[in-house]
């Protein structure tokens, strides 16, 4: 059990490597040989082999990690706070954040990083008016309304990019008091 949880000098364990490959094969003997605790393994940045996963876009190498991880990898946080669904909004990996939600619900999508970004942010910042539906319909429109850190909501980060065709969607869920929302500096 001891060779199949071994990490490298980055932390980077057998697991992390057949994720990030998304080598289905060897990822199963390991978890013949290390059990389903592999999967929570972390490397040097606190990252599961399913943030890996989610990065590479190994769709199957996450269903395969979060059978055997459960809720707890796909809530799973590395040191920013960045989960795995919070890589799949930011990155428009809808495949990924339909896992993710299958398994951990609601929570995966509500959780914020270390700069109070949700999911919700990333999507809003991206565009992607598909994902942003999807949590709008998971975990209800008062998650638009959270603000991160410097006090931004999903409109704000939707109009710092010029991604005004988000705006429907978050007015319509979000209404007047997403539109009227003010950050830190007062900016509407």
């Amino acid at each position: 059990m001891g060779a199949a949880r071994a990490a490298d000098c980055e932390g980077l364990t057998c697991a992390h490597i057949a994720a990030d490959r998304g080598d289905l094969e060897a990822l199963r003997m390991l978890l013949d040989v290390g059990g389903d605790a592999i999967v929570h393994d972390v490397d040097q940045f606190s990252r599961t082999p399913a943030h890996h996963a989610v990065v590479r876009e190994k769709f199957d190498t996450l269903e395969l990690l979060l059978e055997s991880g459960g809720r707890e990898l796909a809530i799973a946080a590395d040191r920013k706070g960045l989960t795995c669904a919070l890589i799949a909004a930011e990155w428009g990996e809808v495949k990924a954040l339909d896992m993710l939600i299958e398994v951990g619900g609601r929570e995966v999508v509500e959780a914020a990083d270390a700069d109070g970004r949700t999911c919700a942010h990333w999507a809003a910042y991206r565009g992607d008016v598909p994902i942003l539906s999807k949590i709008v319909d998971l975990a209800g429109p008062q998650v638009l309304l959270a603000p991160d850190c410097d006090g931004k909501t999903c409109a704000h980060w939707a109009s710092d990019r010029g991604e005004f065709g988000t705006f429907d969607l978050l007015l319509a869920a979000g209404g007047k008091a997403l539109a009227t929302a003010a950050d830190h500096k007062g900016v509407c």
